[in-house]
């Protein structure tokens, strides 16, 4: 129960985080949310930020542990991959979208066998998908990617 406490606080710890980013990038003050990212990574994930970076998802995934969790930091990184572009970065929101997809990914990887499907992670798996394309991803999320991509569910 203690853990799961602490996982719901974190959760919406990062939803407020996401407003306010999502609040910075609609008043266009793109280094103000990036810098936000960056807070977000180490106070709330725990995380040095050059590891969102160089860390391969997986590990990253394995580190974080939780459905949730790994679900909550592909939600700040693509947030952050879109104000990466919108600041003039087009390369670095390039890699910022691919991990952000891989960890969405690693999430549904993770979710419970018999948990209906989110939708919204599907729905944001095929965004990415558009943005990314399923070849600049690293082998094993290919099949996967390419299967959510046709189909409402897996």
């Amino acid at each position: 129960m203690f853990k799961r406490d602490i996982l719901l606080r974190i959760i919406e710890q990062i939803v407020r985080v996401l407003a306010r980013m999502l609040k910075l990038r609609d008043a266009g003050r793109y280094e103000e949310g990036l810098a936000l990212a960056a807070e977000t990574y180490r106070e709330d994930f725990g995380l040095d930020p050059l590891y969102v970076d160089v860390m391969d998802s997986e590990k990253l995934a394995e580190m974080l542990g939780e459905y949730a969790t790994i679900r909550a930091l592909a939600q700040v990184v693509t947030v952050e991959a879109e104000l990466l572009a919108l600041s003039g970065d087009p390369v670095r929101a390039a890699g910022k979208r691919r991990r952000a997809l891989e960890l969405c990914l690693e999430a549904w990887m993770r979710r419970q066998p018999d948990a209906e499907p989110d939708e919204d992670l599907l729905d944001g798996v095929r965004g990415l998908l558009g943005e990314v394309g399923a070849q600049s991803l690293a082998d094993k999320y290919r099949p996967l990617a390419q299967a959510l991509a046709g189909q409402e569910t897996v």
